[in-house]
């Protein structure tokens, strides 16, 4: 009976081991899944930004006092968009965009790195490709420290591919 029972108990550990491997693989499927969701809607985002003509007037544009009300009318455009989708995806915190022509636009938060000038540089390397960053810390204005990962792209103009115009 002993024996038995020692048997069955080992046969229920073992099942029950099995069924948390599963559920554990499963779950890790599906983080795996909605992540790689979030970060190809980022990738989407930058991409977006190569073919509007909102985005393409911001970083074309230089930023001088002649051009200022025209840069605010564009800034005004794309804030609307980016606002949106700010506030409609939760993993997403902020936006910076940076023109060739001396041109930079905040939405969202800004936040501080001293990291963020490596990542810069890298994607300045890659002339277009995207450069996801590993975790590092920020600090917010209200001096609260967050780990983020973020996106950094060099935006190239549409109609001459290897001219970079700008940086997302």
């Amino acid at each position: 009976m002993l024996a038995f029972s020692l048997f069955i108990n080992s046969k229920a550990n073992h099942a029950i081991q099995l069924q948390a491997i599963y559920n554990t693989k499963s779950h890790l499927e599906k983080t795996e899944k909605n992540l790689s969701a979030v970060l190809q809607d980022i990738e989407d985002i930058s991409s977006y930004m190569i073919y509007s003509e909102d985005f393409r007037s911001f970083f074309n544009t230089s930023n001088t006092p002649e051009n200022r009300i025209t840069l605010n009318n564009i800034e005004d455009r794309i804030n609307g968009y980016s606002v949106f989708h700010l506030n409609s995806k939760p993993y997403m915190d902020s936006i910076t965009i940076e023109g060739m022509k001396e041109n930079l636009f905040h939405i969202g938060p800004p936040l501080v790195s001293s990291d963020e000038e490596v990542w810069k540089s890298k994607a300045i390397v890659l002339k277009g490709m995207v450069q996801w960053s590993g975790a590092y810390t920020v600090t917010d204005y209200w001096d609260r420290k967050n780990k983020v990962i973020s996106l950094f792209r060099v935006i190239n103009d549409i109609n001459n591919v290897s001219s970079p115009i700008g940086l997302v």
